[in-house]
């Protein structure tokens, strides 16, 4: 090998080589070595082997008293009043809600029906296969009482018939639905066939008060009549006999 020659004499890299002179020996090794990537510096909040998502710094606590009022926040104050607040409001959507219950639970009525007469109807059931010839209205109303307020009873159907119908009126709904469960129940010698009703009892008119003491003052007129009628045909024993001697002398 000549003095100063490279020995490799195949070498492409002009940076090892480049006038042809071999180079000193510690600039060589560090030509000739692997070339290492710069470090990474050193990013604070890193997960490690997570990514470089950064991990967030949590907002330090900040402590409230019951004296501190913020934007849109509830005082711990108010919270101890919120059910008796809240309580009117509860309340009516419970009612609400029984009276939306009770009347999905009734059947539609047929036919034009007066609005006036829609809640009397509600509270009425019709009362089937009664006994022409033993039942009677007070027994019935004798019989509902165990369900609940009776208003009316009315008999219908034709006397003649082995059996009749009758409807009942409660004073309430929550009547009609416990009426309902006694379907099928032994009444006398027949079975009860009881269910909603379609039309309201009709009932007397009421009178006004004119009306009433008009009436009243008819009844006391027939009943003066009656006792001077009554008056005029007794006689008293003493004026008999003395009418008798007149008339006919001895």
């Amino acid at each position: 090998m000549q003095k100063g020659l490279c020995p490799a004499t195949t070498c492409s890299n002009l940076s090892c080589c480049p006038t042809g002179k071999i180079p000193e020996e510690a600039k060589a090794l560090s030509l000739l070595a692997p070339t290492v990537p710069p470090a990474v510096p050193a990013v604070p909040n890193l997960m490690a082997g997570g990514g470089l998502l950064p991990i967030p710094t949590p907002a330090p606590m900040q402590t409230v008293s019951s004296n501190t009022h913020l934007s849109g926040v509830v005082p711990i104050a108010s919270l101890a009043a919120l059910p008796a607040a809240l309580e009117p409001v509860v309340s009516a959507l419970t009612v609400a809600g029984a009276a939306g219950v009770a009347s999905s639970s009734q059947p539609p009525l047929m036919g034009n029906v007066d609005p006036s007469k829609v809640d009397e109807i509600r509270r009425t059931v019709y009362v089937g296969n009664l006994n022409s010839q033993t039942t009677t209205a007070e027994q019935l109303l004798e019989y509902f009482k165990q369900v609940g307020d009776v208003k009316f009873v009315r008999m219908a159907g034709d006397e003649t018939q082995p059996t009749r119908f009758a409807f009942v009126e409660f004073a309430d709904q929550e009547s009609v639905s416990r009426a309902l469960t006694f379907n099928g129940v032994m009444f006398g010698d027949r079975p009860l066939k009881i269910n909603h009703s379609n039309n309201a009892i009709v009932k007397p008119p009421e009178l006004t008060p004119q009306a009433a003491a008009k009436e009243l003052e008819d009844v006391m007129k027939r009943v003066r009549e009656a006792q001077s009628t009554i008056a005029a045909i007794i006689v008293e024993p003493g004026q008999r006999s003395t009418t008798v001697s007149h008339n006919h002398p001895v």
